[in-house]
């Protein structure tokens, strides 16, 4: 059974992944340390609440969207399209 820290690390890694933000960035828009982020992700320091809600509002989204999971999010339209748009963008204007 996956702990509810465990759901938390896995649903933030599969957005990040999806929008294809770095843990550098997301760090700094959540107002963490990118080491220390990257420790909460690995499980190595405990995701808290304030995290989770930090993370979740940088991305537009809520406590309890991130709770729901990727495919929840996915499925209910819920996945940040703005914040992966930005990323498209930038990619396309630095090739």
């Amino acid at each position: 059974m996956t702990s509810t820290q465990d759901h938390m690390r896995e649903t933030v890694r599969a957005v990040r992944d999806w929008t294809g933000e770095t843990v550098a960035g997301l760090a700094k828009a959540s107002g963490m340390s990118q080491p220390n982020l990257s420790a909460k992700l690995a499980g190595n320091i405990k995701l808290t609440m304030d995290d989770v809600d930090s993370i979740a509002a940088h991305w537009g989204l809520t406590f309890d969207d991130l709770l729901g999971g990727f495919d929840w999010l996915q499925e209910n339209g819920r996945l940040p399209y703005a914040a992966r748009a930005a990323r498209e963008v930038g990619r396309e204007a630095s090739t």
